[in-house]
C-alpha cells in the first residue's frame, strides 16, 4: 500500500495515514544511532581488563 503513494494525488485520503517525510529520514536516522550506541555500549561492558 505504502508503494503507490507516490503515485497518488497530495490531496488523497491515502497520504493521511502516512507521516510527513521529513521522518523517512529523521526516524531511521535516530533509530540507528540509539542501537549502535547500545551496541557500542555492551561491547565496552564485555571487555575485560588484563
Amino acid at each position: 500500500m505504502f508503494f503507490f503513494q507516490p503515485f497518488v494525488e497530495p490531496d488523497q485520503f491515502l497520504h493521511n495515514l502516512f507521516l510527513p517525510r521529513a521522518y523517512a529520514v529523521i526516524l531511521p536516522l535516530v533509530a540507528g544511532v540509539i542501537v549502535l550506541t547500545f551496541i557500542g555500549e555492551f561491547k565496552i561492558k564485555g571487555k575485560t581488563l588484563p
